[in-house]
């Protein structure tokens, strides 16, 4: 359907003061409703290493990590 588009992606991060690998996968589905309505779903996880001077102390030290989801619903005219 051409109101329907999903997405797929990710994200692959190494820190090699820890020799510690973590992938983020994440993705997303649109509709379109009508001319001016679409509904949106978009879940992900993310990730950031510590910093080097932190993990110099301490290489046990793991990734942050969050996981979002989220469901919208966005309408759109001429006037907005």
């Amino acid at each position: 359907s051409k109101n329907f588009v999903a997405r797929a992606g990710g994200r692959v991060e190494y820190t090699n003061l820890n020799n510690n690998f973590y992938f983020a996968p994440r993705f997303s589905f649109g509709y379109k409703t009508g001319a001016n309505g679409q509904v949106a779903f978009a879940a992900g996880s993310f990730q950031q290493a510590a910093s080097d001077d932190l993990v110099r102390i301490n290489n046990k030290l793991d990734f942050e990590k969050a996981d979002h989801l989220i469901l919208n619903y966005q309408f759109v005219t001429s006037k907005q």
